[in-house]
């Protein structure tokens, strides 16, 4: 019986993923035959099992169609049929959960397809009015251009004749979808030829992000972080005191006079506690709603940088000594601990907390293994690190300090995947929750945010002093920014920020900072 069986349960597994009876359809042809085929696949995607119910006996059959499934025959012992039906109870089970694996890959696949796609539309398009002292044409889509931006396109005069007559009224344009069912602009048609003597001319002003509120301590801020719930922010200041900000309105939730310098600060996970790392080498975790001190540990020198776990078991911190510990927060003991023999500025877990990357006098990084406590790689760098960051959904870490340019590595290796100029050096970095931005700050005076993957400057804030520290909130919609003048700023950038749109018959269409340059191909 258990041979039999089990070439049942082969014979079920055998046929490789596809979805039963159904066919992929061709690309969309239109924005909205797109968007209502990403809906369907959204749909479907809660309608899982009652789509197998729907086709397993179909399946069934087709699959396995030498099994008896009859009722039990006159002749037929009792042991005989209940063995047959247990079989038969078996190889359906097989042919739902294969069903069931097959539909979500069919649905993942159709999806990935279908985001990937270029959709091409025809825009109205015509020319503005000739600009004669400038020998320039305006472009004018339509639908209008995403606010900002502007194509000037310059024609000598003696070819405007045959340059108006390329224009037939509409542009052929492609498009693309993202997982929400927002249309972004990826190219428009070249109408003119290479050889004709046109040149474009796109100019985008950058909106930056908008300014929320501004508060201020009484020396300099050393460090802020944002509670994970997003409804408070908290800065340090050199002044000696710890504030918590609301959010929504810019007031004081608690002010601690008097509390110690703390030269960082970090919350935990869940928002409960937050941590403290100060001048007077005292690691200090205190009650997130009141700043009241829970309890404490020390190190042998200035804890210069503090970084809570992502599940909230363990703290890191690094110090002038040139070591990081790690604490392990239920017992309050410390846990594992590395020497960079160096003064450590900057400590941030990563891996899922399996491990840690840490930077500082020594001109280096270092990636630490917690599992196995040893040092995974080391990168040397021209200048000390001042700050470090882990993104850990793409690998990523970013790393900046007494150079000019931020540094973002493989976690897996330390390869370079791209760096970009700061303007100065930096002194904190920060990947948003989601992993597509990066923002940093330091001696530049201005807070840059780059794409994550790509390094692509989406928007600069200038703020006019040197900046110490950076928070994004949930969601990477709000920025907080510690800086040399005293101040707490909060930023807000939403989507249409980070973007810039325009309304069409179709829906909003979006254009992504940077790739207004690459707008016009052949």
């Amino acid at each position: 019986m258990c041979t039999v069986a089990l070439a049942m349960l082969l014979c079920v597994a055998g046929p490789p993923a596809r979805c039963a009876g159904v066919e992929s359809p061709p690309p969309p042809y239109t924005i909205e035959s797109a968007r209502a085929r990403l809906q369907y696949l959204k749909d479907e995607e809660g309608r899982v099992e009652e789509w197998v119910e729907k086709n397993c006996e179909k399946e069934f059959a087709a699959r396995l169609p030498g099994l008896d499934r009859e009722p039990r025959r006159p002749k037929e012992k009792a042991a005989a049929f209940k063995e047959r039906e247990m079989r038969v109870r078996m190889a359906l089970s097989g042919v739902k959960a294969s069903l069931r694996q097959e539909r979500k890959e069919w649905l993942l696949k159709e999806r990935k397809n279908l985001l990937s796609a270029g959709i091409r539309e025809m825009l109205p398009a015509r020319l503005g009015p000739y600009d004669a002292d400038r020998e320039e044409y305006p472009l004018l889509l339509g639908f209008g251009w995403p606010a900002g931006l502007s194509v000037k396109l310059r024609v000598p005069e003696e070819f405007r004749k045959i340059f108006e007559l390329r224009l037939i009224g509409k542009i052929p344009a492609l498009f693309r979808l993202n997982d929400r069912g927002e249309a972004f602009l990826l190219s428009l048609w070249r109408f003119w030829k290479e050889k004709d003597p046109v040149r474009p001319r796109l100019d985008l002003s950058p909106p930056g992000p908008r300014l929320v509120w501004q508060g201020a301590h009484d020396s300099w801020v050393t460090s802020v972080a944002f509670r994970p719930d997003g409804a408070q922010v908290l800065s340090a200041g050199a002044d000696g005191t710890l504030c918590a900000w609301d959010v929504a309105t810019g007031n004081r939730v608690f002010l601690l006079d008097n509390a110690e310098l703390a030269l960082s600060v970090a919350y935990c996970p869940d928002g409960m506690t937050f941590v403290t790392g100060g001048a007077d080498s005292v690691l200090r975790v205190r009650d997130a709603e009141s700043g009241r001190e829970l309890w404490s540990a020390s190190a042998d020198g200035r804890i210069l940088s503090v970084a809570y776990g992502p599940d909230g078991r363990y703290i890191a911190a690094g110090d002038g000594s040139g070591k990081v510990r790690v604490w392990n927060v239920q017992s309050r003991k410390e846990a594992a601990s590395a020497d960079l023999k160096e003064a450590v500025w900057s400590v941030f877990f990563t891996g899922g907390g399996t491990g840690f990357v840490a930077g500082g006098e020594g001109n280096a990084v270092i990636l630490w293994n917690l599992l196995y406590n040893r040092q995974t790689w080391r990168r040397e760098f021209d200048w000390p690190v001042y700050s470090v960051a882990s993104e850990p959904g793409r690998g990523l870490i970013a790393v900046g300090g007494g150079g000019t340019r931020v540094v973002v590595l493989q976690e897996k290796d330390g390869s370079v995947v791209w760096s970009a100029d700061m303007s100065g050096e930096t002194r904190s970095l920060r990947f948003d929750p989601s992993g597509n931005q990066l923002a940093g700050g330091g001696s530049g005076y201005a807070v840059k945010v780059f794409a994550a993957e790509t390094g692509l400057l989406r928007w600069t804030a200038e703020i006019g002093s040197p900046i110490r520290s950076v928070a994004f909130g949930p969601g990477g919609t709000k920025l907080a920014v510690g800086s040399s003048d005293f101040s707490v700023r909060l930023f807000e950038v939403a989507e249409e920020e980070r973007v810039v749109a325009a309304f069409w018959s179709a829906g909003r269409i979006y254009l992504e900072r940077g790739t207004e340059q690459s707008l016009f191909r052949p």
